[in-house]
Order: structure tokens, then C-alpha cells, then sequence
């Protein structure tokens, strides 16, 4: 796959929309080709090479819609299945909130795509993993994770005269650093593959896992915390994803109806999407192929804006959102060390794991610490501590932020930059055995 896809895309898209006869047409072409080198006890035990394009159709008569995917590519396979949508949306109810295709609109460039990510080989991969597990070899350590490149490619067409494509690459490299009693984790993320310092990724891990020897009970309770961008993200990104929805939020149904323009968070708090963001770009436009804008989620503690669809938008006279493909929280000054320092007695958590809803009305997450959880006893970390497990609301966590450091690109499956964060009255609700 290269940037050439783009014409192929288009391609694709024009077949489904030539073969349409419905009121209004959508066609969204997806391909990616994707390379995973995976290593356990300090081997590689596995190379993975997937790849797949689909073509999705969405097809209207007037408001009653039909959808249907296929991964054949030829113009037969995709007229067969616009006809199967064309069938679907004639015995389809009308859908009260379809909404007609999105009209063509300017979209900005992004820096997603890096050709050396784009033909970076298995051997590349296996040679950067074997070296960093040597590392962890030297110290007596055995090393797990995975190392992944990745290309993709998105198109999408519509019967209003719509075209927008996107083409992206993507590394991730994580590592585990194992002793009998104690693990360390990291991860490294980039769309330039020769920016990712895979034995510095595994260096991390293997200081965590050499400072967790030995990990003490600790009693469960409200602490300080210390939260390195993994943990922010793992929690912050429930906050996004159960509460921001507009529609939801003014149905009464999530913990943030009647908060808008309201103080939810510290001063220091600012969270926002902007796809064109250099140190986070993605794709510029939503799956309907609406050009996203930067969007304030929070600014200055304030909740600023909800996620709108153009649908739930047009019905409240509001500008639509679309959902975004990054999430982004603005960083501070304030280096690791210091909020170390500046912690009386609290918890320095690599990351968080297991998270689920207890009560998404009220905000209530419950999840676990994992790879590396420290005390931390009047300004220094005095002693490796067996995991928790939490029960603590987003929002809360984000009202009582003390301090922000530098942001760490992070998320499985996402793309976020997030901050150190430090914040007090963290609620621990249980213990581990391990």
C-alpha cells in the first residue's frame, strides 16, 4: 500500500455510486494492511501479516435506509451489494433521524502518512524487538509485547458529489519487563516508525519492573495520586465516550445534563480534538465525511461543548461536531520529579487496566492499577505497592488536577495525547494479591 491508494479508493467508490439507483447514495472504502511481530519469555512467537479493504454502502429512498458491506472488489461483487442495500432500505421503516448526505466542503491537509512506516519490514521489526529484549536479558529480565506497523487508508463518496480520502501509518512497539515478583510496562507510539525508540520503550519497562521488587500491601483509601499519560487516557477516555454525547446528555441520561457552560474541572484542565493538531494528527473527517473542526471540549475547567450529531444538531439549531478521531488534553510545566516532590503521601500509577461503568449516570468507573504502582511517602517513592482496585468518577479526578506535565502519545485503538497529571482525593477501594 502506498499513496497511490488514492485513486484506487476513489475508484471503488465511484463503481458503488454508478450502480446505485437509490435517492441518495454513501460509499466508505476501507483498507489497511497491517504487520504485528509478537515476543514472549524474551522470544519472538509470532509475525502476523493482515490485510483487507471493504467497501460499506448506505443507501436511502426517501428516509427509509439500507446498508451492506462486501470486501470484493469487482464491479459486479460491489453493484451486488448496492442492490442488497437498495432491498434492505424498500422494507426498512423510515428512520426519523436519517439525515441526507453531507455536501462537499473544504478539508485540511494532515501529516498522517510516513512512507518509511509504510514499507517497514518484518526482519526491521524482529531485529529492533531483539535488541531490546537483550537488554532486559542482561538484567536478568524476560521481555513480552508486541511491535506494530500499520497502513491505512480511508475513502468515502456520496451521491451530493462528496470525495474525501486519507491515508495514515501508524508504529506501536510495547514492552513488559517480567522478574519473579514484579512487572514493568511502556509503550511507544508514532506515525514516523524512525521516531520510535524501541530500547528506550524498553528501558522504561525494565525501571519499573527493577523498582517493583517486592511490592507491599497497601490499605485501600483516598490518595494522591500521580498518573502517567497511559492511566490519564485509560480513564479520561470513559468520560468521553459514556458522557459527551449531546443527544444523551439533553435526554437526561449521562452525569454531565445541565453542566454545559458550567466549571467541571481545575482551571489548569483543557481537553479538545483538532485533527490537524502536529504532535496528534488523524483523519480530518467523520465516517459521513464531514470535515471535523477543533473543537474545545473543556476549556479552563469549563465544559464547553458536547458531541453532536447532525442529526441531534440540526434538531437543537447547534453546529454540528461530528464524533472526533483524536482527544487531546493540554499539558503543564510541571516535570515528573517534581510531582513526586510535591506528593505527601500518594500513588504514582503507570496504568490503569479492566476499566468498566459502575454507574455511568453518576460518572463511576471501578478498574485496577497494573505494571508498576508506587508509594509515594513525603516527596519520594519509598516503596513498590500491590495493585488496587478503584472506584472514581472522571469528572472528579479532573476537578481536583493539582498539576500538569508533558504529554506522551497513548491509547489502544485511539489516538490521545495526554498529560502527567497529578490530582488529590483519588479513591483506592480494595487490594490485590499481586
Amino acid at each position: 500500500m502506498g499513496k497511490r491508494d488514492s485513486s484506487k479508493l476513489k475508484s471503488l467508490v465511484e463503481h458503488a455510486l454508478d450502480a446505485s439507483t437509490a435517492d441518495a447514495t454513501v460509499v466508505h472504502v476501507r483498507r489497511f494492511l497491517e504487520g504485528a511481530t509478537r515476543y514472549a519469555n524474551s522470544r519472538i512467537t509470532q509475525n502476523i501479516v493482515r490485510a483487507d479493504t471493504t467497501v460499506e454502502v448506505e443507501v436511502a429512498f426517501g428516509s427509509q435506509v439500507g446498508q451492506c458491506t462486501t470486501n470484493r472488489l469487482d464491479k459486479d461483487s460491489i453493484a451486488a451489494c448496492i442492490r442488497r442495500a437498495e432491498t434492505i432500505a424498500r422494507v426498512a421503516p423510515a428512520d426519523p433521524e436519517y439525515m441526507p448526505p453531507v455536501k462537499p466542503a473544504p478539508c485540511p491537509p494532515v501529516a498522517t502518512w510516513c512512507p518509511e512506516t509504510a514499507v517497514f519490514s518484518p526482519a526491521k521489526r524482529a531485529e529492533a524487538i531483539v535488541r531490546a529484549v537483550a537488554i532486559a536479558e542482561r538484567e536478568g529480565m524476560t521481555g513480552a509485547g508486541v511491535f506494530v506497523t500499520r497502513v491505512g487508508a480511508s475513502a468515502i463518496g456520496n451521491s451530493a458529489g462528496l470525495f474525501v480520502d486519507n491515508e495514515a501509518t501508524e508504529a506501536v512497539v510495547t514492552f513488559s519487563a517480567t522478574t519473579p515478583d514484579s512487572v514493568g510496562w511502556a509503550q511507544g507510539r508514532a506515525r514516523d516508525v524512525g521516531t520510535l525508540d524501541v530500547e528506550s520503550v524498553a528501558r522504561r519497562a525494565l525501571e519499573k519492573a527493577r523498582a517493583g521488587h517486592s511490592p507491599r500491601d497497601l490499605a485501600p483509601g483516598r490518595y494522591e495520586v500521580v498518573l502517567e499519560p497511559a492511566a490519564a487516557e485509560e480513564l479520561l477516555s470513559y468520560l468521553f465516550w459514556y458522557q459527551m454525547d449531546a443527544k444523551a446528555t439533553d435526554e437526561e441520561r449521562t452525569y454531565l445534563t445541565g453542566k454545559k457552560g458550567t466549571r467541571i474541572a481545575a482551571p489548569s484542565v483543557t481537553i479538545f480534538s483538532d485533527s490537524t493538531h502536529a504532535l496528534c494528527p488523524t483523519r480530518p473527517f467523520t465516517d459521513e465525511g464531514m470535515t471535523l473542526r477543533r473543537i474545545d471540549w473543556m476549556r479552563n475547567g469549563v465544559l464547553e461543548n458536547l458531541v453532536y450529531s447532525r442529526f441531534w444538531a440540526k434538531k437543537q439549531g447547534v453546529a454540528p461536531t461530528g464524533m472526533p478521531t483524536n482527544l487531546i488534553m493540554a499539558g503543564g510545566e510541571t516535570p515528573l520529579e517534581e510531582m513526586i516532590r510535591l506528593t505527601r503521601r500518594g500513588l504514582l500509577v503507570t496504568r490503569f487496566w479492566y476499566i468498566r461503568a459502575v454507574e455511568p449516570i453518576r460518572d463511576l468507573y471501578t478498574g485496577m492499577t497494573r505494571d508498576g504502582t508506587f508509594l509515594i511517602e513525603d516527596g519520594k517513592i519509598v516503596a513498590p505497592v500491590k495493585n488496587l482496585r478503584f472506584n472514581e468518577s472522571a469528572v472528579h479526578l479532573l476537578e481536583n488536577v493539582e498539576m500538569l506535565g508533558r504529554q506522551e502519545l497513548v491509547g489502544e485503538g485511539r489516538w490521545s495525547l495526554m498529560p502527567y497529571v497529578k490530582a488529590r482525593d483519588f479513591n483506592f477501594t480494595s487490594t490485590t494479591r499481586f
